[in-house]
């Protein structure tokens, strides 16, 4: 088991409310107490009382189940090559229709639509050029 840093921490402690069970066989004040522990911890996680500064909220995995989720994930990323080629077209006509949108509307809503077109158009197709370098990049970072 690996603890869990402080920032990790009140991410998980956030989520911690909807995930753990609560025992309703017990008081009305035990079920009171212990959510209000939670909503102290998911309101402030870097104040947490003296005895739970220490303790991992979550547990992270660690020995061989980490290499099936390193599997899993190298799996997950298996992205067909046409993604890459469909994000970079679409991209660059999305670009040239707003570049034309930009330069034949009156208005200046008009133009401002039509520049954000443009905009989004590059960004499309800078992502789409660059796609397979990124799947590989993800491949080798996850190959160690």
């Amino acid at each position: 088991m690996i603890a869990l840093q402080p920032a990790a921490t009140g991410a998980v402690s956030q989520w911690l409310i909807l995930i753990e069970p609560l025992s309703m066989s017990g008081t009305a004040f035990d079920v009171v107490s212990s959510v209000g522990l939670l909503l102290r911890a998911a309101a402030n996680p870097l104040h947490l009382p003296v005895d739970a500064q220490g303790a991992s909220f979550a547990p992270v995995q660690s020995g061989a189940d980490l290499s099936t989720l390193i599997a899993d994930l190298k799996d997950a990323i298996k992205i067909p090559d046409w993604v890459g080629t469909l994000l970079k077209w679409s991209g660059l006509i999305t670009m040239i229709i707003g570049i034309i949108a930009y330069f034949v509307s009156p208005s200046l809503n008009n133009r401002r639509r039509g520049f954000m077109m443009a905009t989004t158009g590059v960004v499309v197709s800078i992502i789409g050029f660059a796609f397979p370098v990124f799947i590989r990049l993800i491949d080798y970072v996850l190959s160690g």
